[in-house]
């Protein structure tokens, strides 16, 4: 069932994506002056490379062995997702610190460069993440028990579905922006 899910829900939002990407992206940058990031643009720039790319591994290694091949990680794969995950959790706590006005929902937009759309998926993203790092750490812990592993597995798997759908439609608005 959730192969299914994953797969109707992923060709879903690519083809909305497809076909409202320029409307979900908003309006181009008007000025031609480029917005200064943040104080730190270098490292703020090497910590959402670390997190992104970490995120299309995870995105990867977990989606691939759940939806084409139709079994759970294994072998190198397990590897692969634990040590990314890591990296995921960590790089996606210092972005959200260090982009957190860059990324605000409420009043006017002080950077111009992310869409409101962008905003929202990546507030998603970190919600998501949240989840994700939670259920896996309190499922290495035997405070649930057997069912709630299986609850841990399920919010996991959930979490990072809603993730992945944010992940494409933050990808597509950027791309379709000026």
């Amino acid at each position: 069932m959730f192969r299914a899910l994953t797969i109707v829900s992923v060709i879903v939002v690519i083809a909305v994506v497809v076909k409202f990407g320029r409307r979900l992206a908003g309006q181009p940058v008007k000025n031609a002056a480029v917005p200064k990031l943040g104080r730190y643009p270098l490292l703020e720039a090497l910590i959402a490379f670390a997190m992104w790319a970490s995120l299309i591994l995870l995105i990867g290694t977990g989606f691939l062995g759940a939806t084409l091949w139709g079994h759970a990680l294994c072998g190198f794969t397990t590897l692969i997702h634990v040590g990314c995950g890591a990296l995921f959790g960590v790089s996606l706590a210092l972005l959200a610190v260090f982009r957190a006005e860059a990324y605000n929902l409420a009043g006017p937009d002080t950077c111009g460069r992310f869409s409101t759309a962008q905003k929202v998926c990546f507030w998603v993203i970190a919600i998501c993440g949240l989840g994700l790092i939670f259920s896996m750490l309190i499922s290495m812990f035997r405070i649930l028990g057997t069912d709630g592993q299986h609850l841990a597995t399920q919010v996991h798997k959930l979490s990072a579905l809603i993730a992945l759908l944010a992940t494409i439609i933050y990808a597509g608005t950027a791309s379709k922006r000026d």
